[in-house]
C-alpha cells in the first residue's frame, strides 16, 4: 500500500491471517527525501471464530495461543490405574489400555476389560463374570425397608416370613 498524503487514513485488510500471534512485517520509505517520515498503524482483528475451544473445562490462554485446561485434578493415589489428561480431555483417563479377550471391550470410564452387551431372552440377564444369559433378573427396581431383591421371583420380598395370629395367614 502506498500514499502520499499524511492527512488521510488509510485502510487495507490483510488476508491469511490466523487466529492468536500472527508476523506482520511493515516496511517504510519516504520518497521526499530530507522530510520527516512518520507511520501510525492499528491491527484489528476479528476473533469472532477463533479461541472456541473444545470443552467446557478449558480456556484460551493468550500467553500461550492455545486452549488449556481450567484446572488440574487428583485422579486417586499415586498407584492409581488413573492419570491427569490435558487439552482436550481435561480430566483422568486410564494410564493404560488393556488388549481384552473375544467378548469383552476395554471401558475408558472403569479401566478394566468388560462384557461387550448382549441381548438376553426374557427372563434371562448376562452375568459380568462370564458374560452368557443366565437364568433370573437384574434389580429394577430399590426394595424398601424389610425388604430384599429376590432374583428367581424379580420383585422385591420380605427379609424374613412372619408369624400372624390365627386366622391371618403370611402374604
Amino acid at each position: 500500500m502506498t500514499g502520499n498524503d499524511w492527512t488521510k487514513v488509510f485502510t487495507f485488510k490483510v488476508v491469511n491471517l490466523v487466529c492468536g500471534s500472527n508476523k506482520i512485517t511493515i516496511k517504510v520509505t519516504n520518497k521526499d527525501q530530507g522530510t520527516a517520515a512518520a507511520l501510525i498503524f492499528a491491527i484489528v482483528q476479528d476473533q469472532s471464530s477463533c479461541y472456541n475451544c473444545l470443552t467446557p473445562s478449558s480456556f484460551y490462554n493468550p500467553y500461550t495461543c492455545s486452549c488449556e485446561c481450567i484446572g488440574g485434578c487428583d485422579c486417586g493415589a499415586p498407584n492409581s490405574q488413573y492419570q491427569w489428561a490435558g487439552y482436550p480431555t481435561c480430566g483422568c483417563e486410564c494410564k493404560y489400555i488393556a488388549k481384552c479377550a473375544s467378548g469383552y471391550f476395554w471401558n475408558k470410564k472403569t479401566c478394566n476389560c468388560e462384557c461387550k452387551p448382549k441381548a438376553c431372552p426374557p427372563g434371562q440377564f448376562q452375568s459380568p463374570k462370564s458374560c452368557e444369559c443366565i437364568k433370573g433378573c437384574v434389580q429394577s427396581q430399590m426394595c424398601v425397608q424389610g425388604k430384599i431383591w429376590d432374583s428367581n421371583q424379580c420383585k422385591c420380598v420380605c427379609e424374613k416370613i412372619q408369624i400372624c395370629p390365627y386366622p391371618l395367614t403370611w402374604d
